[in-house]
């Protein structure tokens, strides 16, 4: 078999999911109060800005790089 689903034993993989679980649960309060830096709320004081059609074309590049590479 090319491809082996047993990545991980079943402990692992709960620790995984309560880990993902406990960073939603303490995220959530804190995204009710802090307005995302998007659109006209945009500020320079998150980071680095860029130009909305380049980042937008480096988050989408990476699906058909990845399934290129997959398929060879």
């Amino acid at each position: 078999m090319f491809f082996s689903f047993d990545l991980m034993n079943v402990a692992d993989f709960n620790i995984l999911v309560w880990a993902w679980i406990g960073l939603a649960v303490v995220l959530f309060p804190i995204q009710l109060f802090v307005t995302a830096p998007y659109g006209r709320h945009t500020s320079g004081k998150w980071g680095l800005l860029m130009d909305n059609r380049l980042g937008w074309t480096l988050m989408e590049i990476v699906s058909p790089l990845v399934l290129s590479l997959l398929h060879i």
